[in-house]
């Protein structure tokens, strides 16, 4: 599947998203930076340290998936 990656520019944080202009993305107080396109298949190896599947079912639930460069692992919007 063909999603959009984001990255915080003053920090570690990473989002994938189904939305190319990136309206859904969460405040930063930084400046979201576009990185691009990423395919992610649920077949795939781990990405940010997650199962692509998780983060698959992330974007469909939510809209984004949330994950830092720096520590494995993801969090959900309200948390």
């Amino acid at each position: 599947m063909l999603f959009y990656r984001f990255h915080d520019a003053n920090g570690p944080t990473v989002v994938i998203t189904n939305d190319i202009t990136g309206v859904n993305l969460p405040k930063s107080e930084s400046v979201w930076k576009a990185d691009g396109q990423t395919e992610i298949s649920e077949r795939g190896g781990l990405r940010l340290g997650v199962n692509p599947k998780e983060i698959i079912a992330a974007i469909e639930r939510e809209g984004i998936f949330v994950g830092s460069v720096r520590v494995a692992g993801h969090h959900s919007i309200g948390q």
